[in-house]
């Protein structure tokens, strides 16, 4: 009698082999939470930019010396810059994590995953910050 199903995927390793996936997707999804958080940051000064370009005077300060005195001035849509910044160096970031903890199983290797995420949250959300701070200092120092 001919097997109706193939040699490597057995009946009875069924339940082995659905444990091992279940696992599988438990570590590769162990810091999801980190990688939404992330998203959300990077997400934010789009939600804040976009709607305000139509309302934005035509040149917005872009920079500043230490004493918070504006120093530079662009056009309205430069804004958007440290917003596609945000945008490329998460996608860069996500896709490097992942790359590595598809490439090792070592425990080091995931602390340093978790130290990289978080490192990544803290510098996209001082990024974040500054984008939304400049939208704001366009509307009140613009002209």
């Amino acid at each position: 009698m001919t097997n109706w199903y193939p040699e490597a995927i057995h009946p009875s390793d069924w339940k082995y082999g659905m444990s091992i996936q279940m696992t599988q997707n438990k570590k590769n999804g162990m810091y999801r939470g980190y990688y939404v958080l992330m998203g959300i940051i990077v997400i934010l000064p789009w939600i804040v930019a976009i709607p305000s370009i139509p309302f934005l005077p035509d040149h917005v300060p872009i920079h500043t010396d230490f004493n918070g005195n504006i120093t530079d001035y662009a056009g309205k849509y430069s804004i958007l810059t440290i917003s596609a910044i945000g945008l490329v160096l998460w996608l860069f970031l996500f896709g490097i994590c992942r790359l590595v903890r598809l490439l090792e199983e070592d425990e080091k290797v995931k602390t340093g995953e978790k130290a990289t995420l978080i490192c990544s949250i803290i510098g996209l959300t001082v990024l974040s910050a500054v984008d939304i701070w400049y939208v704001y200092l366009g509307f009140k120092y613009g002209y």
